[in-house]
Order: structure tokens, then C-alpha cells, then sequence
């Protein structure tokens, strides 16, 4: 069953359901449009990020994302509709990345 949140900017709800192993569904919109986004995806903006280290801007422009965001790397890695935070507010949501301020930061994985 889809979980329902809001994006960081608490502007938009939109509804989720997946893992970082299946890849995440989304729900978005008023008319529920679904988009998927695959896990190797996902894990490649993870190892992406998480080998700088400094927190990154959302950057959830659907055009001109500042650059060094996770709305620059989603619209070079896969162009289409701009989900970046969409998919920001699921990697908290998950405890995938963790808020600092207004930007991500990418924590080690814990064993």
C-alpha cells in the first residue's frame, strides 16, 4: 500500500510505495500520474553523493536546477520529468540521506 507524504518544501503530497532493492513508484499529482524510478538509479545518485563531503542543494528546478544539485545530476542521468524532490523527500523519508539546513547530506550506511 502506497505511503502518503509531502516533498521538503512541504508544498506538494504525493504518495510512494518501494525500496532501495525494488526501485520506488510514485504517485504524483492530482490525477496520480506514476512514475518509476529504479533502484540501480537510485543507488548510483546515493554513491554519487555520498562521496562528497558537503550536504547538497535539492535543486528541484524542472529546468535549471542549480548546478551540484540532485535536480542538475537527476536531469543529466535521466532526462524526462524532473524528480528530484520527489525523490528527496523519499531518501529522508527511507533515512537514505538526512536533512542539514535546507540540503541533503549522504551519511555512510550503518552495519
Amino acid at each position: 500500500m502506497p505511503l502518503t507524504i509531502h516533498t521538503l518544501s512541504n508544498r506538494a503530497p504525493f504518495q510512494y510505495e518501494g525500496s532501495l532493492a525494488t526501485g520506488f513508484h510514485f504517485w504524483i499529482g492530482a490525477d496520480g500520474t506514476h512514475d518509476f524510478v529504479a533502484s540501480e538509479l537510485l543507488e548510483r545518485l546515493i554513491g554519487h553523493f555520498r562521496a562528497q563531503a558537503r550536504a547538497v542543494a535539492v535543486g528541484a528546478s524542472r529546468d535549471n536546477p542549480p548546478a551540484g544539485s540532485i535536480g542538475a545530476w537527476w536531469i543529466e542521468n535521466r532526462p524526462g520529468r524532473q524528480l528530484a524532490s520527489y525523490v528527496a523527500a523519499v531518501l529522508v523519508e527511507e533515512r537514505l540521506a538526512i536533512m542539514a539546513g535546507d540540503r541533503l547530506a549522504f551519511p555512510a550506511p550503518t552495519r
